[in-house]
């Protein structure tokens, strides 16, 4: 077992893995560059933020994905990671879309549920998935997300079918400490991180290169824009709508403009013939 060391924002964390991280020096030290320390610094006050939220308009929450791997493993953000995931529930759908946010920050209705943003620019930001009780098992807690045309579509669970927990997992939450603030974590965590990233994970690094796409938020349509399209295509035909969705994220992300490009002429020609114009 290996042992590394990496600083953040002025506060030390000690990890451990059963293989060399790479990127690690010869004293076994993690080089943070001031790049990521100060998305670091931006995330703990976006963090901050939405607790401020969360307790004065009575929102339930906890982490979920990377950021729930973290709080465990890291004590709090991964080295290399570059956002925030937490998970709220419909039931506070409301409550969060009309939730007043202090002057340097705005919630944002998007595919995932919410996105808490800096006013200023889209990244790095804070991911509000929304979840809810999954219909063929209302013991279970899954992805929910977009909620568009007044209805849940469940389309990130399609995606991600083993983000879920039990609903006593998430009803009662317990407190673990991520980079010095207190944040929600679900009973047997320990449980869904391994489903998710296996068995070792908590172990073993992983460079996951999803992190390398959030940089080009600041460069794709805002939230907005995004759902009006997705609630354009889900009148049209909610099956295409999940697909074209999937298909036009991922590839603008990679930047694959050409694909890109091709899949909105085929798409041009599937709304007209729909809609017979």
């Amino acid at each position: 077992m290996h042992k590394y060391k990496y600083c953040l924002d002025g506060i030390q964390h000690e990890i451990y893995s059963q293989e060399p991280i790479p990127t690690a020096n010869r004293d076994n030290v993690i080089p943070i560059s001031k790049e990521q320390n100060q998305i670091a610094k931006e995330l703990k006050e976006l963090l901050r933020e939405w607790i401020r939220i969360a307790e004065k308009n009575n929102i339930d929450w906890f982490c979920n994905g990377g950021t729930l791997l973290g709080a465990i493993r890291d004590k709090g953000l991964i080295h290399y990671d570059n956002d925030l995931d937490l998970c709220v529930f419909f039931k506070d759908y409301e409550k969060i879309k009309n939730a007043v946010c202090t002057d340097k920050f705005v919630i944002n209705v998007g595919e995932q549920g919410f996105q808490l943003n800096y006013k200023s620019k889209a990244f790095p930001f804070v991911d509000l998935w929304l979840n809810a009780p999954n219909p063929e098992n209302p013991n279970e807690i899954i992805l929910a997300c977009p909620y568009v045309n007044n209805r849940l579509t469940y389309y990130a669970s399609k995606m991600w079918p083993n983000d879920k927990y039990n609903i006593k997992d998430v009803s009662h939450c317990k407190k673990l400490s991520f980079e010095g603030i207190m944040v929600n974590v679900p009973k047997n965590y320990k449980q869904y991180v391994k489903r998710m990233y296996g068995d070792d994970c908590l172990t073993r690094y992983v460079i996951s290169p999803h992190t390398d796409y959030h940089y080009y938020f600041n460069i794709v349509p805002n939230s907005k824009k995004r759902m009006l399209i997705w609630e354009t295509f889900d009148k049209i035909d909610p099956i295409t709508c999940r697909t074209v969705s999937g298909l036009l994220g991922n590839q603008l992300l990679m930047q694959e403009k050409d694909r890109f490009k091709n899949h909105l002429t085929i798409i041009s020609m599937h709304i007209k013939d729909k809609l017979q114009i």
